[in-house]
């Protein structure tokens, strides 16, 4: 309080000397106006001021480092209270934790871990109570350590300041190590009681595993030992089906069945009193005694099923012949606590049971319409057919009389919905089974994944914990540790035997049901097959009488031996027609196979495998189709061989007539309308004789239908027809007239041998070379050449066809004509100021007679052409110096049979101009 109020003190004189300077400051600037004397007086007294006042200043200096002297010494005395006082607090601090020293860090049962010396809870007690103080301890030496740290500043050179600041450090140190020490001790028993309970949470996580695995072992035992029960139960169904055709064929009641049953073995047994008697006496029972029941025990049922096929009609019933599968179905039927096949378990048997696969409610009345819901089907539950489904005619679903033995409900239920959605299914025991094997699998699986995972995590704790934890608590943490994993690895072992054993029961299951499958479907396809045999014999007498005659025909056509053909041919129209004589009737084979296999392909029904006898027979259905197929297919390639011997035969005699008839025009100077007129004798066709003698005397001799061929296989177009009776002038004309095109530039020659003639010019590419003599082939060069007139210029020469490495210089083409696309003026000479002859129309039929030719100036091209219309020859300007098209080159039609020429397209509204003849 004293330096308090010195301070105080000193800072209001301080203000006061402070205010006192600033006031003579101004008095200075005041002086300063004086004059000389004034001013010097002035000056003299505020000077003396001054001083006194800095006197006084140098006093409340002195006075202002005292008084931070002691201040200074102060604060030395309140830091040593600080330390006193966090002393004493870590003197509480080890008084406290005095009984944590009888702690045992060796044990890790609790009592055992304190000795005889003192309990847990009491160790509890003086652990929290010493990490309370401790706290309170640490904190007030942290501030401490502050107010040492702080108070370096105020040494200022003081040795004796300097000497309390280190004792009390060193003080402070001391009891810095001492709360170490506590803490140590706090933390070992801390380690300690952590240990102790992770061991406690870990034990039961081993025990919790091993446990879940054995169940699982459990549940999965009958598939582990083969499935057998569940290959019986499968065979017992389809006895059972087999038992139920039995009965509905003969209107048996499941009574009725079991008597007939029972007399047909060897002895019966009475339910209710074990005793046996004979079958004559059972024969001659009419009805059976109140209080007896018929029954077949297990011998009498293994005897039934050897005489099975004896005792019902079931073909298609295939069961297993092992003993023990036969005694593992009577158990499965017999049932539990009774020891033979009495009515109720027949009943049983007999009784379809079903799954609901899609939620489906079971309601009072067989329709749908006004019925109440009994029960609400959920998926999973399993029910029990009392009749065979009938059908709702109201909506046209599939309904079923059941009881649901989960609620004890009997109502009606949906098989299938309008929109085939499908609600139950057979029940499976196997099925079944895995279903609750794999809920039980699921659940284990995650069962056993936590407790590895909480075991893993608190070894892992353990681990993390300071030094001091017991080595008995890591080596038994390990231990449990180990036994939870061994459990998942044989959890693990187990799942994969059984998915193994899942995957070996369902083969062996597959295969039984397949063999009983395919026993019911090679019945049906025998039945579907056999009436096929007929057809098939027929087809194939068909088809061997066609390859017969049409063997040659397409293996020469195939590899385009047509001058073997003509050779072999000699009368390919009658052989061809004879050929389509035997395709229609083995096409008539065919149709009639079809349409059995269409009917017979009806009654075969629906198999979604791709093995059995019903997939065969679909097979062989599908194969005799292609075969149908193939023979048709062989039919038609026939008649097209035969057509393309004929066309082949006809074109081998066009070119050997052609030859020789331009040989004829070259020879005697003709020209072939005059040679044409000639060999038509006035008329407008040649006829085959005339031909045929013609080419008789030519050299050229082929037979009658040969020259038939030549007459009717070369039509308009070049397409294949019918033989006609002669050749008409368009007809002769192709014949004799040959034009080919140059594709690539190729020298025109005067004579046929390359090596002894001479260059005439080059024939460019897209000029037309119109042919006069050849192809022949030269014996030196092995060329194939012709003579031909370019009709550019009218250059006569021998060109190549063909070079010796293959390279094709011309090509043939159809004759060269024209069309006009504008109207102009037909020219008598390649000129421009020629006379004007005739004004050619838009549309009019030009042939090509010379040219086409450019001529200058202007780049005008002409050409050389002959109308068709009335035979006038004259030059065309095809193309003018301005590139208008006059003409190009138009497709020519020829009639070949009369036809009205009508003024419109549609036939119905169109008017006649006139009729036009064959030929034009």
């Amino acid at each position: 309080q004293s330096l308090t109020q010195a301070e105080a003190a000193e800072a209001a004189v301080s203000a006061s000397i402070e205010e006192a300077r600033n006031f003579l400051a101004t008095k200075r600037m005041e002086a300063k106006k004086f004059s000389a004397d004034p001013a010097k007086q002035a000056n003299a007294s505020l000077g003396k001021i001054t001083d006194r006042i800095n006197a006084l200043g140098a006093e409340v200096t002195r006075l202002k480092k005292g008084i931070e002297q002691h201040r200074r010494n102060v604060r030395i005395q309140e830091t040593g209270e600080k330390v006193n006082t966090a002393e004493a607090e870590v003197a509480k601090v080890v008084t406290a934790s005095v009984l944590m020293h009888n702690l045992d860090a060796g044990a890790l049962d609790e009592e055992a871990a304190v000795g005889m010396k003192t309990t847990a809870a009491e160790l509890d007690t003086a652990h929290s109570d010493t990490s309370e103080i401790k706290k309170v301890a640490h904190t007030l030496v942290k501030e401490a350590q502050l107010a040492v740290a702080a108070r370096q500043k105020d040494v200022d050179g003081d040795e004796q300041r300097k000497v309390a600041l280190s004792h009390f450090r060193g003080r402070l140190g001391k009891a810095e190590g001492q709360l170490d020490g506590v803490s140590k001790l706090l933390r070992n028993y801390e380690v300690l009681r952590a240990a102790i309970r992770l061991v406690s949470e870990v034990r039961p996580l081993a025990s919790k595993a091993e446990q879940a695995a054995e169940s699982a072992a459990s549940t999965c035992l009958p598939l582990l030992d083969g499935g057998e029960e569940f290959l019986a139960a499968a065979d017992v169904g389809r006895l059972a089906a087999a038992l139920t055709k039995h009965r509905v064929a003969k209107g048996q009641s499941e009574e009725d069945l079991l008597t007939e049953l029972t007399r047909k073995n060897a002895s019966f047994s009475d339910e209710s009193s074990g005793n046996a008697v004979a079958n004559e006496a059972v024969a001659n029972t009419k009805e059976v005694t109140v209080g007896v029941s018929i029954a077949m025990h297990e011998d009498d049922f293994l005897i039934f099923l050897e005489r099975l096929s004896q005792n019902i009609s079931c073909s298609d019933l295939v069961l297993p012949p092992a003993e023990a599968r036969r005694r593992a179905m009577f158990k499965a039927i017999h049932g539990r606590g009774t020891e033979a096949i009495g009515l109720e378990a027949l009943r049983t048997m007999l009784r379809k049971r079903f799954v609901c696969i899609h939620s489906v409610s079971v309601t009072d009345t067989l329709t749908v319409v006004d019925s109440k819901t009994v029960h609400k089907l959920e998926v999973g539950e399993v029910l029990e057919s009392l009749d065979e489904a009938q059908k709702d005619q109201s909506t046209g679903m599939e309904r079923l009389r059941c009881w649901v033995p989960a609620s004890d409900a009997t109502g009606f239920v949906s098989v299938r919905g309008t929109q085939g959605t499908i609600y139950l299914k057979p029940f499976s025991p196997f099925d079944s089974f895995v279903r609750e094997m794999d809920q039980k699998i699921s659940e284990v699986g995650q069962v056993l994944n936590q407790c590895a995972k909480l075991a893993k995590a608190k070894q892992l704790e353990l681990l993390r914990l300071d030094d001091g934890v017991p080595q008995a608590a890591t080596t038994e943490v390990s231990m449990l540790l180990k036994e939870v994993l061994g459990a998942v690895t044989r959890f693990d072992e187990l799942r994969n035997r059984a998915t193994e054993c899942r995957k070996i029961f369902k083969k062996r299951e597959d295969d039984e049901h397949t063999a009983h499958v395919q026993c019911q479907e090679k019945a049906t396809a025998d039945a579907i097959l056999l009436p096929l045999r007929e057809q098939i014999d027929a087809l194939d007498a068909d088809e061997q009488r066609l390859d017969e005659r049409a063997d040659v025909a397409v293996r020469l056509a195939s590899r385009g031996a047509f001058s073997e053909a003509v050779e072999a041919f000699q009368t390919p129209c009658s052989d061809s027609k004879a050929c389509e004589k035997l395709c229609s009737r083995a096409e008539a084979s065919a149709r009639v196979l079809r349409q059995v296999l269409t009917d017979q392909g009806k009654k075969l029904p629906a198999s979604g495998g791709t093995l059995g006898p019903l997939v065969e027979a679909k097979k062989e259905l599908t194969r005799l189709e292609k075969r149908c197929q193939a023979v048709e297919k062989k039919c038609r390639d026939a008649v097209t061989a035969f057509r393309r011997i004929c066309e082949g035969i006809a074109e081998a005699g066009r070119d050997a007539a052609a030859v020789a008839l331009r040989g004829q025009l070259r020879d005697r100077a003709l020209a072939p309308e005059t040679l044409f007129a000639e060999l038509a004798a006035g008329g407008h066709l040649i006829t085959e004789e005339a031909l045929s003698a013609h080419l008789n005397s030519l050299d050229a001799s082929m037979p009658p239908e040969h020259v038939a061929l030549i007459c009717g296989c070369i039509p308009a177009g070049g397409a294949s027809g019918e033989c006609s009776s002669g050749m008409d002038r368009r007809l002769f004309m192709r014949l004799v007239q040959h034009y080919c095109h140059v594709i690539r530039s190729i020298a025109m020659t005067d004579h046929f041998e390359v090596a002894s003639s001479k260059t005439l010019r080059k024939a460019e590419v897209g000029e037309f070379i119109q042919v006069l003599e050849g192809p022949r082939t030269s014996a030196k060069s092995g060329l194939s050449r012709i003579r031909g007139k370019a009709l550019a210029d009218g250059t006569d020469g021998w060109i190549s066809i063909q070079g010796n490495q293959g390279t094709f210089f011309l090509e043939q083409v159809e004759k060269p004509f024209y069309v006009c696309t504008a109207d102009m003026l037909l020219e008598e000479k390649d000129v421009p100021a020629s006379a004007q002859r005739q004004l050619l129309r838009t549309g009019q039929l030009l042939e090509l007679l010379e040219g086409p030719r450019w001529v200058s100036p202007g780049e005008v091209q002409w050409a050389k052409i002959k109308a068709c219309a009335d035979g006038d020859q004259g030059w065309l300007i095809v193309k003018d110096h301005k590139a208008t098209s006059f003409a190009e080159e138009g497709q020519v039609l020829t009639c070949v049979t009369p036809i009205a020429l009508t003024n419109q397209l549609d036939i119905k509204v169109a008017d006649v101009l006139r009729k036009l003849d064959v030929g034009e």
